[in-house]
């Protein structure tokens, strides 16, 4: 995906203007989001590392070469289920600010949800198979439809949406 990213960089660089005043309200919201998970509190919790190995078991399947349709759909309502009940009562057993492997956890464990929940979505969207990647209700490789890439984007309330970049 060089060309596409070296593409956008130089849209980016032809459409950038200056700001008029620098603000950092997306850097503070930011500081906001890590803090909470590292303060949070629920009556419930559950540790990272708990959320992170229901990720990975979620996911087991739907990785794997072979991608039935019915696989994909049970690894997607799993992470939804994850990102809506799971993530909220995710919380550190330490607060602390030195070395917190806890906190670290608690930070890659959303990376890795938003990751997986990128490849499953994307999985079931692309009605094909196409080199390693198998759909058996989708054998044929369908370059009308699929030669692409698809660049998915997250908004705040976590839905996902996409658009197809040609090669």
């Amino acid at each position: 995906m060089g060309r596409y990213a070296m593409k956008k960089a130089l849209e980016y660089i032809d459409s950038y203007e200056e700001p008029a005043a620098v603000t950092y309200e997306s850097v503070a919201a930011e500081i906001e989001r890590l803090e909470d998970l590292r303060t949070r509190q629920t009556d419930d919790p559950i540790r990272p590392i708990t959320v992170r190995r229901s990720i990975q078991y979620a996911c087991a399947q739907a990785a794997r070469p072979s991608r039935p349709t019915e696989v994909l759909e049970e690894a997607k309502a799993e992470l939804d289920r994850i990102m809506t009940e799971d993530v909220p009562r995710m919380a550190c057993a330490d607060d602390s600010l030195v070395y917190n492997a806890d906190w670290k956890d608690a930070i890659e464990t959303l990376n890795l949800l938003d990751l997986a929940r990128l490849f499953v979505y994307a999985s079931l969207e692309r009605q094909e198979s196409r080199a390693s990647l198998i759909r058996p209700e989708y054998p044929e490789t369908d370059d009308e439809n699929w030669a692409c890439a698809l660049a998915y984007t997250r908004a705040e309330d976590g839905t996902l949406s996409y658009e197809k970049i040609a090669y």
